[in-house]
């Protein structure tokens, strides 16, 4: 029998050291060894005869000797019959019982790792259940903490009372927010994905987060659409999906892969199952948005205990249980979104004063305007455009992205990628020297885009710039120099360094789910990113919930019926600050029914609006006549198979609400301001319920 080959594929890389005791000329002393469950490999240029009993012991690292036993070899090849594996097999014939059962939990523990490395590097087949949530009935011991970006993502948890980022299975920090299929129909997540990004970008997802939670036909979708190499259509509910294949998948499962990836890594690195997560979203996600990541998150199998604001998590990083007392802004410019907000940390207090941002502006903007330029250089110099190539133009982002990050310690840098055009029969490469001047020169309008943010977001609140204590810059493209130096010029002060940009968010994200499961008190005040309105008619926005409005808040208006004797009455849900309706974002679409039959303008309906400290809503109409509850179904734009079936609650105070202002613009509207509660005024009806 051929017990090596029999033995070959069961063998696995043993964490241990070997002592051999016998007197076996040519055998190392003490090495790492090959192990299956009922013998080992050892590496010698001259191996024992078959049949030769060999003593040893089974070590740690350090030298601490955990078992002895013997063995017999069963077969040996020397360097001329295998210049590689050359060496002998051993036989285990005399272990104690507990060696044998710890050798086998090892070997069982390394050949499921690395049929599950192999898996993620060749990819996973794909069925119906990859697409199916698996949030087990128990809930996890752990909760992690996930930075879901729009180029990269982290993911970290509280060991020994400290947050610790999870490494990849490749041992890298971050995970690249890329899903693909290959050529063999197989699904690929984060380093595999991205590493055929630049062979098979059709078939090759980024920048999900630019997309999910948006409808198809929005201005903002439309504009960017080509800009992504893969296919976006239009799905159910007029919302994006994207084709991979043959399959088309919603943007929600396309981060769901992201999350999944992210999960089973933690599982991993702690040995249980977790399915509980805190994930971060930009602060200037709207409300299907959000909706859409919590969905992401059960379909990945996790419990979304909070869904929280990057700015706000990468505060969290800095200030978390330091008993300070700060104001600070959060300039946070990852790869694909931009937030600021500005808040007050008051030991375990973290209250939002103001934030805004754009979900439009972040490194891909950056690398996009390199690449433009090195497109336009090569067309000036040959008369060839590289930009209908999609595999060129990855290569070429790849290339620019590496050189803005080297040019940001570095002042120059050539970039050169081979083969790029034939022109007259002769291969053509791009050689382009860059510069940091040059780069600034290319950019410097993305970055005064990102101070006029920081402008809007100190007035909207009127924030005095002298009162801000630290500047946190958070997210990749912070790095930039050109950054740092007009933050410095703008607030007159150098911002800070003692948070990470890549890691703070998920570490921030990994404490306060800590804080949650030991129940610790840690108040987070956040505000609402943008203003939340509505349209009767198609035309005209108005505003219910204005932007900053402190959380959890709530607004109530009264309706009146448009239409005799109508049964129904529809309402759109939008968010933005813009007076021109296409201009903000529809968030979905709200019915009322079972409204009394009355002629037009004698029904009244008091619709209130609530927002929760995650800026989820949560909204309830009363008949105001018979103050019976009415049903009120919302559908929100994210990729949900199922309706949103709203909450029904009576408004208090019905006594509080003005008179019916006759409008002729609105005259179906009556707005009643004077409900609004802000988190002092929720606090307050907590403890008088109490």
């Amino acid at each position: 029998m051929n017990y090596s080959n029999r033995r070959q594929s069961e063998r696995v890389k043993f964490p241990l050291l070997i002592r051999i005791n016998n007197d076996v000329g040519g055998v190392q002393k003490s090495f790492a060894v090959n192990i299956s469950a009922g013998g080992c490999f050892i590496h010698t240029h001259t191996p024992p005869e078959v049949g030769q009993t060999i003593s040893f012991d089974i070590l740690r690292g350090s030298g601490e000797v955990l078992f002895s036993g013997e063995g017999v070899v069963v077969w040996r090849k020397t360097e001329k019959d295998d210049p590689k594996e050359h060496g002998c097999g051993i036989k285990f014939t005399k272990i104690p019982p507990e060696a044998a059962r710890t050798i086998e939990e090892i070997v069982a523990s390394e050949l499921e790792r690395s049929a599950t490395l192999k898996e993620y590097k060749d990819g996973r087949d794909l069925d119906e259940k990859d697409r199916t949530p698996t949030i087990g009935i128990k809930k996890s011991r752990k909760i992690i903490g996930i930075d879901l970006g729009t180029t990269f993502s982290c993911v970290s948890s509280v060991v020994n009372n400290k947050p610790v980022v999870i490494p990849s299975r490749q041992g890298y920090r971050t995970v690249p927010s890329i899903v693909a299929i290959n050529e063999k129909g197989k699904l690929l997540v984060g380093n595999p994905a991205r590493e055929q990004l630049l062979i098979n970008p059709k078939n090759t997802v980024y920048g999900a987060k630019r997309l999910i939670g948006r409808k198809y036909k929005s201005k903002i979708v439309q504009e960017i659409k080509s800009r992504f190499s893969y296919e976006i259509l239009e799905g159910d509910n007029e919302n994006c999906v994207v084709r991979l294949g043959d399959a088309i998948f919603t943007l929600e499962e396309i981060s769901a892969f992201i999350l999944k990836e992210l999960k089973e890594i933690a599982e991993s690195y702690f040995a249980e199952e977790i399915n509980r997560a805190v994930i971060t979203v930009p602060a200037y996600y709207n409300e299907s948005q959000r909706q859409a990541v919590k969905e992401a998150g059960r379909l990945a199998g996790l419990e979304v205990e909070r869904i929280l604001n990057e700015p706000t998590a990468a505060a969290i990083a800095f200030g978390f249980f330091k008993g300070m007392k700060k104001r600070i802004m959060v300039y946070d410019l990852g790869g694909g979104t931009f937030d600021v907000s500005i808040m007050d940390i008051h030991d375990n207090v973290f209250e939002v004063l103001s934030t805004g941002g754009d979900t439009f502006l972040g490194g891909v903007d950056f690398d996009n305007r390199i690449v433009n330029f090195i497109v336009d250089e090569f067309k000036k110099q040959y008369n060839v455009d590289l930009s209908k190539d999609m595999i060129i133009m990855q290569r070429l982002l790849f290339a620019a992205e590496n050189a803005k990050i080297e040019l940001s310690s570095a002042t120059e840098k050539e970039i050169h990628i081979p083969f790029v055009s034939l022109i007259n029969g002769k291969a053509v490469d791009i050689k382009q020297k860059l510069t940091r001047q040059k780069i600034e020169e290319l950019t410097s309008d993305l970055v005064d885009r990102t101070i006029i943010v920081c402008e809007e977001v100190l007035s909207a609140k009127n924030i005095d710039i002298k009162s801000i204590d630290e500047i946190l810059l958070v997210g990749g493209q912070s790095r930039m120099p050109l950054v740092k130096k007009k933050i410095t010029e703008y607030f007159h002060k150098e911002p800070h360094k003692g948070v990470h940009p890549d890691e703070a968010v998920a570490i921030g994200a990994a404490l306060l789910a800590d804080s949650i499961l030991r129940n610790e008190n840690v108040l987070l005040i956040d505000v609402l990113p943008m203003s939340v309105g509505i349209s009767l008619d198609g035309k005209k926005y108005l505003k219910v919930i204005p932007r900053n409005s402190q959380l959890p808040t709530e607004r109530s208006i009264t309706l009146l019926n448009p239409i005799d004797y109508q049964s129904e009455l529809n309402l759109t849900i939008y968010q933005g600050e813009s007076p021109f309706l296409e201009a903000n974002e529809m968030v979905g679409e709200l019915t009322i029914s079972n409204l009394p039959r009355v002629p037009r303008g004698n029904a009244r309906i008091n619709v209130k609006f609530a927002v929760d400290p995650e800026s989820i809503f949560k909204i309830s109409a009363i008949d105001l006549k018979s103050g019976e509850n009415l049903p009120v179904r919302f559908i929100n734009y994210t990729n949900r198979k199922d309706l949103i079936k709203v909450m029904i609650e009576t408004p208090d105070g019905n006594e509080r609400y003005q008179k019916e202002i006759k409008n002729s613009e609105t005259p179906n509207i009556i707005n009643n301001k004077d409900n609004k509660k802000g988190f002092f005024g929720w606090l307050k009806s907590i403890f008088s319920k109490q």
